[in-house]
């Protein structure tokens, strides 16, 4: 849950987080964790769907977009091939629709594995990293 915890805890405290990255989120909905991964959703959220709400990326995103506009490096990546593309796209046309920059792509032929991911990306797979901590750095943190 590496995706949906990047998501949640990096917008939700960006006063603490300069960057986000996003690699193949599972950015579950409530619903979907209820759905699909049931004993999770009972142990983290108590089986409680207000709580679970309260604590999702789709949830604090439309809460913290004023916070997070121009303030946090934001990146989505997924696989083509993932299961989880939907929705990361979804994600992304959120990030668009509250004017939050952010990079984005799909990469080729990749399911949801990193090193495939990272075979196939496209371009220098950490110039986000680099980016992000060039940042911080000239910020002072």
């Amino acid at each position: 849950m590496g995706g949906y915890g990047s998501a949640y805890l990096g917008i939700k405290y960006n006063h603490l987080f300069s960057s986000v990255s996003i690699l193949a989120g599972a950015l579950h909905t409530p619903d979907t964790f209820r759905d699909r991964r049931r004993a999770i959703y009972d142990n983290v959220f108590s089986g409680d769907a207000d709580y679970a709400s309260e604590r999702s990326p789709w949830k604090v995103i439309e809460q913290m977009a004023d916070d997070i506009r121009g303030n946090v490096n934001m990146r989505v990546f997924v696989g083509a091939d993932d299961g989880l593309l939907d929705w990361n796209r979804n994600y992304h046309v959120v990030l668009d629709k509250h004017g939050i920059e952010h990079d984005w792509g799909v990469v080729p032929n990749s399911p949801h594995d990193l090193e495939t991911v990272m075979q196939n990306w496209e371009g220098e797979f950490f110039e986000f990293y680099g980016r992000a901590f060039a940042d911080a750095i000239a910020d002072g943190e």
